[in-house]
């Protein structure tokens, strides 16, 4: 496949200088944002499943989900998947009830597809660029992120200052190579796609896992949370077919978009005010959402920073409590657990205010 740093079987995915050029043409918030999924996954890998007798499994996957293109044409999915563990038959069941599902894998320095039914392979798997060419029609233009969006000391800070390392000899596979995978694979082709962010097996059922790193709305009834109409309609597609989603949102003590994620890695106060709420949505829950008023955000928001995107509202009453980032990853993983079993915690009022930041301003 080629990429703007050659083909990519030749390309040093461990590279960190490399890595850091690649990401450097994606958003900034897209980059803070991969800071927040890895605490969230460090959260997650303890959540505790006992009805297997051990943890929940993490399904070692990422997913794009691709609307289609035209009324009457199907979704798709693709699941690029770094290793075949349990979980991953009973998630191709899910996307093949209500999309045109592939596996893509990275085989000889090569992205590999073929598109999955009964959960088979239909044909041999070739490479992703030829697969797509022959099935979907030659690359529409080449994927660009503006400048306006990608403020080079927000991704530098973000990369070297946390991501680098965390990973170390798994940047590759779980960090640049999907990038590579969406913007030079798919996104080249497809406009409208969406990537869920984990997907979790849990008590014999398979959860989408989102994470969010935002602000509240205030509004005189109370405090809301924005969210893409998009990406919400993918949930209610996936949860019409089976998949559970747990939807959580950082709260970042700072309301206002001009702080990104690092204050949760070097100032522990702030960190300490960084809130967990979290809600369990189904499809009566996504359905009431989505019959909500609609709003249109500005340029930033959009994957490559201009347009814009439209967006409903999510009531903060219809949220649970989880905790303070601070409260400790065995705790804030057992209350995750207890909200998607059914228990409700719910927020106290004015416990967000008390949260914010003295001075920040939305």
């Amino acid at each position: 496949m080629e990429t703007p740093w050659g083909l990519l079987r030749d390309l040093d995915l461990n590279d960190p200088e490399l890595g850091a050029g690649i990401l450097a043409t994606d958003k900034h918030q897209l980059i803070e944002g991969l800071v927040v999924e890895c605490l969230f996954d460090q959260i997650v890998a303890g959540i505790q499943d006992d009805s297997e007798g051990g943890k929940a499994v993490l399904l070692d996957i990422e997913t794009a989900i691709v609307a289609p293109r035209r009324h009457g044409d199907p979704w798709l999915s693709f699941v690029l998947a770094r290793s075949k563990g349990e979980g991953l038959g009973r998630y191709f069941q899910i996307l093949e009830q209500c999309s045109m599902a592939h596996l893509v894998t990275f085989e000889k320095g090569e992205l590999l597809c073929t598109q999955i039914h009964d959960r088979k392979a239909v044909h041999p798997a070739e490479p992703l660029d030829r697969f797509l060419e022959s099935r979907y029609g030659p690359v529409l233009e080449e994927f660009a992120v503006s400048r306006s969006v990608r403020d080079a000391s927000r991704q530098k800070s973000a990369f070297w200052g946390f991501i680098s390392d965390y990973y170390k000899d798994r940047l590759g596979a779980h960090v640049i190579l999907p990038r590579l995978f969406l913007n030079c694979g798919l996104q080249t082709r497809f406009r409208r796609l969406w990537n869920l962010d984990r997907i979790l097996l849990f008590k014999d059922r398979l959860w989408a896992m989102e994470i969010k790193h935002k602000y509240p709305i205030q509004r005189p009834e109370g405090l809301e949370f924005g969210m893409n109409t998009g990406e919400l309609k993918v949930l209610e597609m996936l949860s019409k077919a089976g998949l559970k989603c747990l939807h959580t949102l950082l709260v970042k003590p700072f309301w206002t978009k001009d702080v990104g994620s690092m204050y949760l890695l070097n100032d522990l106060h702030s960190r300490g005010r960084a809130a967990l709420v979290s809600g369990v949505f189904g499809q009566d829950a996504l359905k009431r959402i989505l019959e909500g008023q609609s709003g249109r955000s500005g340029s930033h928001t959009s994957i490559t920073g201009t347009g814009g995107l439209t967006w409903k509202t999510i009531a903060l009453s219809g949220l649970q409590k989880v905790g303070l980032l601070s409260d400790g990853v065995d705790d804030l993983a057992g209350t995750l657990a207890g909200i998607m079993e059914g228990r409700l915690d719910p927020i106290p009022s004015g416990w967000l205010e008390g949260l914010r930041m003295p001075g920040s301003r939305t």
